[in-house]
C-alpha cells in the first residue's frame, strides 16, 4: 500500500459528519494500516526523484500527471505490483498492471 493511498484513506473520513458511520470507518481503516503498516513503502529522496521523473515524462508528452498519482505509480512499479483503482484512465498510459475492482464485480454479474 503506497503511503499516498494511507494519506487518502485516512483523509476522506475527515468529511463525514461526526457519528457512528465515520467512527466505524475511521477504525476500519486504522485498523487497516496498523496491520500492514510493514507494507508501506516509505517516500523518501530516492522516491521523490522516481516520482519526478514519472511525472516529467508524462508531462512531456502533455498528459497532466498529479503528485498522488505519480507517487502511487512510483510505488506499483518499483514493488512490482497492480494498480487497482476505478481511476484506470490516468494510469492507463504506464506500463503497469491495472486492476479495476468495479469492471471485475460488473464481469461477475453478468
Amino acid at each position: 500500500m503506497p503511503t499516498i493511498v494511507s494519506h487518502e484513506l485516512k483523509f476522506r473520513p475527515e468529511f463525514l459528519p461526526l457519528g457512528n458511520r465515520r467512527d466505524i470507518i475511521y477504525l476500519t481503516i486504522t485498523d487497516l494500516v496498523s496491520r500492514h503498516g510493514d507494507r508501506i513503502p516509505p517516500v523518501g529522496n530516492s522516491e521523490a526523484a522516481e516520482t519526478a521523473i514519472i511525472r516529467a515524462q508524462q508531462h512531456r508528452v502533455r498528459r497532466k500527471f498529479d503528485l498522488g498519482n505519480a507517487l502511487i505509480a512510483r510505488t506499483i512499479k518499483v514493488s512490482n505490483l497492480a494498480i487497482t483503482t476505478s481511476n484506470i484512465r490516468d494510469f492507463e498510459y504506464l506500463e503497469l498492471e491495472l486492476i479495476n475492482p468495479w469492471q471485475s464485480l460488473e464481469l461477475r454479474f453478468v
